[in-house]
């Protein structure tokens, strides 16, 4: 069987929707036990009454419903990955300079040295020079 462009994004992208499957399963039977319970009392202080609503009944989520969130981010940043790539190797060899590694991703992750990422930075400095 021929690989067709792309099939490499199509199928992290396929995975990331299995998980999704998965994820909304788990949450809907988490969900059909009632998991929360808000109480409401009513405070009296002088002449005033406030109505106030409360968490009574807090169970934690299930330890996979983060990890299979996690699954489903990580399988959507690969799928933009394999996109990238595959672009960078549409583009021919001369697209990209001597010095190029032939690395390409997705850059979501913080730089060295920094606790804050690139894009947030950016976006950042854009809305300080626009004013906002």
């Amino acid at each position: 069987m021929t690989r067709r462009r792309m099939d490499s994004a199509r199928e992290k992208l396929k995975r990331a929707n299995l998980h999704l499957g998965s994820l909304s399963r788990v949450v809907r039977r988490f969900a059909a036990h009632d998991p929360y319970r808000i109480g409401f009392r009513v405070i009296r202080e002088d002449d005033k009454r406030y109505a106030t609503a409360f968490v009574d009944v807090w169970n934690p989520l299930p330890a996979s419903i983060p990890l299979i969130a996690g699954d489903i981010c990580n399988n959507l940043r690969l799928a933009l990955d394999h996109l990238l790539r595959q672009c960078w190797l549409d583009a021919g060899p001369g697209f990209a300079g001597p010095g190029f590694d032939k690395r390409v991703s997705f850059p979501i992750v913080n730089p060295p040295n920094s606790s804050t990422p690139r894009s947030v930075r950016r976006s950042a400095a854009c809305r300080a020079r626009s004013g906002h």
